[in-house]
């Protein structure tokens, strides 16, 4: 899946439960916001989804790499304990070096796979050709698509709720 334009934009591969990720942004904060956005664009089945809450959170980084792992985590972390999906995200680098995070929120959303960790060392966040550049590789649960056991509106289907019904 590859969403981009000559300036900015991400690419997501899934193979053998990993998430591979890269993006590119002329600016850090940007690059780091454009991860984020295609690992949720990876994760979530678009679908009708119903605004929950706004959640900023001020990261101070201890590199480049640890702003990254620690935005994609923040990203992470809703889906899997609260069933919460980022919808859109903001990233503004301050000018003390911290950076605010800002992730809009939505429940009901249907998933096409659980993001579960973000290894440190499979993270990397650099400039570029005028630009930044960035790889990550999340760890991920695969889960059925909305034809294989939920209606439309993510409901399952059939008696046991498991599958494809029965």
């Amino acid at each position: 899946m590859t969403h981009d334009d000559e300036t900015q934009g991400c690419r997501v591969r899934y193979a053998d439960g990993r998430v591979a990720l890269e993006a590119w942004a002329p600016g850090k904060a940007e690059c780091v916001a454009q991860a984020v956005r295609g690992l949720v664009r990876d994760a979530v089945w678009p679908a009708a989804a119903v605004l929950c809450v706004e959640d900023v959170e001020r990261i101070e980084p201890r590199s480049d790499q640890d702003l990254l792992a620690r935005a994609l985590k923040r990203a992470i972390v809703p889906l899997a304990q609260r069933g919460l999906a980022p919808a859109d995200v903001q990233v503004v680098e301050e000018s003390d070096g911290t950076v605010t995070l800002a992730l809009v929120l939505v429940r009901n959303a249907l998933l096409r796979r659980m993001p579960a960790t973000v290894d440190p060392d499979d993270v990397v966040l650099e400039r570029a050709g005028g630009g930044w550049h960035c790889h990550a590789v999340i760890t991920a649960r695969p889960l059925a698509p909305p034809d294989e056991g939920f209606t439309e509106r993510g409901h399952r289907r059939g008696g046991s709720g498991i599958g494809t019904g029965g």
